[in-house]
């Protein structure tokens, strides 16, 4: 037995005696993470103890990464997971460690905790949705989701936060229905024509959480603690339509004249502008000009004849 010391310029330990270095990632499936083992042994325990269904939204908030890097560690622990061989022995063992109470991660909430907090955020969704944040207390919300208004403040701390919770979860619920349509449909543009339709007010959105994105930036503004959650959600949209743009131009559906994150942004800002307008409720607001003016910078932006989407002049 010999004592090792961490290195600081690599991911290894070297021994104190004969200086031999010891890669302890080599072979595996993290060997070419630039992630703290600790980032890794979270995500395991967050991912594959049950509830086992975290959304990588959450998954990023948990584990104080981006949404795309909570996305990749996902991808990493499914394909490890399924694999035969090594990594997926290694993926037991590490998930039996820090399952474990001498384990060096503390146990995650128990499975009734996520049950509570995904009910709360449903119910606080519908609950804003129908009267507004000023007209909805802690207690309405409560009474929607059939717990105790001291459940709420245990979990999330202030009604503003239940804002920004049932906002998250909305987001979540609407981006993964339209995910599993990409991938029922393959059809780039398809998808992101009905994205960019349902987003619309009253567009058909299963969850049709316009006004509380205007709520959430109104609040934002006078709380700027709750501004990483709001550009989180938002983020999650942003995402999204990269994601589409980037397979459609890899397929050869699309031609970008600009970075696809630049043509999501400018996307995502006209459906804001035009978006909240009809929230509101302005009468000069016509729905087939909206959706036009959409269109025309749609195909502008992704280099593809503007008939092939119905703008005919």
């Amino acid at each position: 037995m010999r004592r090792f010391h961490r290195l600081r310029a690599r991911r290894a330990y070297a021994c104190d005696v004969c200086g031999t270095h010891i890669y302890p990632t080599a072979g595996t499936f993290l060997k070419s993470s630039n992630l703290g083992l600790a980032t890794w042994f979270n995500a395991i325990r967050l991912m594959l103890e049950p509830p086992k269904e975290m959304p990588a939204m959450r998954l990023a908030a948990e584990l104080s990464v981006s949404y795309r890097t909570a996305l990749r560690i996902r991808e990493k622990l499914a394909g490890a997971a399924v694999a035969m061989g090594h990594d997926a022995r290694l993926l037991r063992e590490l998930q039996s460690f820090v399952s474990s109470p001498s384990g060096a991660v503390a146990k995650p909430r128990p499975p009734a905790a996520s049950a509570t907090v995904d009910k709360i955020r449903a119910a606080a969704c519908r609950a804003f949705l129908s009267r507004g944040l000023a007209a909805t207390r802690v207690a309405d919300v409560a009474r929607e989701a059939g717990v105790s208004a001291a459940s709420i403040h245990y979990h999330f701390g202030s009604k503003e936060r239940v804002l920004l919770a049932a906002l998250e979860w909305s987001t979540e619920q609407n981006v993964n229905r339209l995910r599993q349509a990409s991938r029922e449909t393959r059809d780039p543009l398809a998808t992101l024509l009905a994205t960019l339709h349902m987003a619309l007010p009253g567009g058909g959105m299963p969850h049709d959480d316009g006004p509380l994105w205007l709520e959430a930036y109104v609040n934002v503004r006078h709380r700027p603690e709750l501004l990483d959650a709001c550009e989180s959600a938002s983020a999650v949209w942003t995402d999204f339509l990269v994601d589409l743009i980037d397979e459609g131009a890899e397929r050869g559906v699309f031609h970008p004249v600009a970075p696809a994150r630049e043509i999501a942004l400018g996307l995502t800002a006209i459906l804001d502008g035009l978006g909240f307008k009809g929230i509101a409720g302005f009468r000069h607001l016509d729905p087939a000009l909206v959706k036009t003016i959409l269109h025309r910078f749609t195909a502008q932006q992704l280099g593809i004849p503007p008939a092939s989407i119905g703008v005919t002049c």
